[in-house]
């Protein structure tokens, strides 16, 4: 069926390390044992409320897809190279093989359990938000472990960053 998920270009756009800040107050009540490392965020031409709702669902997945045997680590950056937002974290990851599944509605490559909740819409929702903006959103494997989203979004800019 079809499904419209809006996100646009706004020229105010948000820092999103502002947005990050707010974000991790609640997600380190949730997950007290992780580790948030957040480097320089840089201003994105979209809304604040749009930041949030993709910043927010990639650390949904990455506290709910954590490795059972190690606390979490999330590590959130900006690549001036690549001029590119990353979320790398240490959890279970996504087989390469698997990630188109991950980013497609209802993809779940965990089926249905308790141990990972889910719709298997967030990385999908994520993915349609980006590429409303003529941006790309990619997902690796991460090193040694876990899993790296990788956010591309025309405009991203370091002006005004401290």
């Amino acid at each position: 069926f079809p499904v419209t998920i809006i996100c646009v270009l706004d020229p105010e756009g948000c820092f999103l390390g502002s947005v990050m800040v707010d974000l991790l107050d609640d997600w380190k009540k949730r997950d007290p044992e992780a580790t948030f490392q957040v480097h320089p965020l840089p201003w994105a031409p979209i809304s604040v409320t749009h930041a949030h709702t993709l910043l927010d669902s990639l650390l949904d997945n990455a506290v709910k897809f954590k490795h059972p045997q190690r606390p979490l680590t999330v590590n959130i950056g900006y690549s001036l190279e690549d001029n590119a937002v990353y979320l790398q974290d240490n959890g279970i990851g996504i087989p390469a093989d698997q990630v188109e599944l991950a980013l497609s509605l209802f993809g779940r490559l965990h089926g249905r359990s308790e141990q990972y909740p889910g719709h298997g819409l967030g990385l999908a929702i994520c993915q349609k938000m980006v590429q409303n903006v003529k941006g790309h959103l990619s997902i690796q494997p991460a090193t040694p472990e876990g899993t790296r989203v990788v956010i591309q979004i025309p405009g991203f800019s370091m002006i005004g960053v401290s």
